[in-house]
């Protein structure tokens, strides 16, 4: 192991961190969480999240003023060294007790973390992260591992990053209540929420494209998640879902790319791994429910954002779900299936996401409406933006 490469390494992570620290005040949600695992010694802690949802910047902040060594694994040198000898040196030469390992991804060197982490547990806290969330999946460290996803911005935090309005979460069980009401006056800045909800789209100019052209042909194709000559297939697959109308499932879109329906059950997979889509499950235990295909939705902001750059008007129907899906994700919601059913549950409420002519036809417990003033029963849908 060459020290002065570990050295510069330490510079270079130091100063990131104290330039992120001072430029980026404010703080996303995860934030008490990151903190929290900084000081756990006893797992391997693990930080996932799409490329562009702050994770650096997280980390930065939650080490800012302690003591610590932070590398990004990314910077060419330090891929030469042993794993295991840095951390080695880190701890008993540098008395380095917390230590961060950031974009973890081009460095995969999970046996030699394994090995350290079992030989220190208890002494020394470790952090990885990266921006490929398909490649931290170690199935060698199962058992030791404590996984936290940072996801793209809530429209809460959307509403402070961008203009500064800061306001307080919401339970769900709030959001019936009716304490969520007041906000429809926030609710025109949800278009603009689902076309720049990465911290990464807020900082400049940046081409949605060359994002998912990272994802695809980097997270997937690098770690061999697939071969390259399923990238067309893979990219067919997700612009289609970007211009899609309606229910999107498996079958459908087979039918719409001409791709086999069991690559598609594939692709979908490392899709949803690399939190670039999230799948929905049929509401139910029962053998019907079972064989009941997911419901397909991309993470925003990837469907306003493609449908930008390819000159698309997106669905406006999708997107009101796909804000609902990304802030209730949490909660595990189900789609209900079957002619004439309200859109989603939620443990036994029943809930219909639609704009200001929505009506009550499909009796769900709660009528979730957009661009209007709700009446009674109805919930408006910018409410649910304040769940994290």
């Amino acid at each position: 192991m060459d020290e002065n490469i570990v050295e510069k390494g330490l510079m270079i992570g130091a100063n990131i961190v104290e330039t992120n620290a001072k430029r980026y005040p404010k703080k996303r949600y995860l934030y008490g969480e990151v903190e929290r695992s900084l000081e756990d010694r006893h797992s391997i802690n693990i930080l996932m999240g799409l490329r562009g949802a702050g994770k650096s910047v997280l980390l930065s902040q939650a080490l800012a003023g302690k003591k610590y060594a932070y590398l990004q694994m990314d910077y060419a040198p330090l891929k030469s060294q042993n794993l295991y000898d840095m951390l080695q040196h880190l701890y008993k030469v540098k008395g380095m007790e917390t230590i961060v390992l950031d974009e973890f991804q081009d460095c995969m060197d999970f046996s030699s973390l394994k090995a350290f982490h079992e030989e220190t547990k208890g002494e020394v806290a470790i952090l990885v992260s990266g921006s490929s969330a398909v490649a931290l999946y170690p199935v060698e460290l199962t058992r030791r591992v404590s996984k936290l996803i940072l996801q793209p911005l809530s429209f809460r935090e959307y509403l402070f990053f961008k203009k500064d309005i800061l306001l307080s979460l919401l339970t769900l069980d709030e959001i019936i209540e009716g304490k969520g009401k007041d906000l429809i006056v926030y609710s025109s800045s949800i278009k603009e929420y689902m076309s720049e909800s990465l911290p990464y789209l807020l900082e400049k100019e940046a081409n949605i494209l060359e994002l998912l052209d990272k994802i695809i042909r980097h997270d997937l194709v690098v770690f061999r998640k697939i071969n390259y000559e399923n990238v067309a297939e893979v990219e067919k697959v997700v612009l289609s879902l970007a211009l899609s109308k309606g229910e999107t499932s498996f079958t459908s879109l087979s039918n719409k790319t001409g791709v086999e329906k069991t690559q598609i059950m594939r692709y979908i997979s490392l899709l949803a791994e690399a939190l670039l889509i999230k799948e929905v499950l049929p509401h139910g235990t029962s053998g019907h429910a079972v064989l009941k295909e997911r419901k397909i939705y991309l993470t925003p902001p990837f469907r306003h954002g493609i449908c930008k750059e390819l000159r698309a008007e997106p669905d406006i129907g999708t997107l009101r779900e796909e804000f609902f899906i990304q802030h209730t994700f949490g909660l595990s919601p189900k789609y209900l299936y079957g002619k004439g059913m309200p859109d989603f549950a939620i443990g036994k409420m029943t809930f219909e996401v639609g704009g200001p002519s929505k009506n009550w036809k499909q009796v769900p417990d709660y009528l979730v409406v957009d661009e209007k003033v709700p009446g009674k029963g109805e919930l408006p849908l910018v409410a649910f933006g304040f769940l994290y």
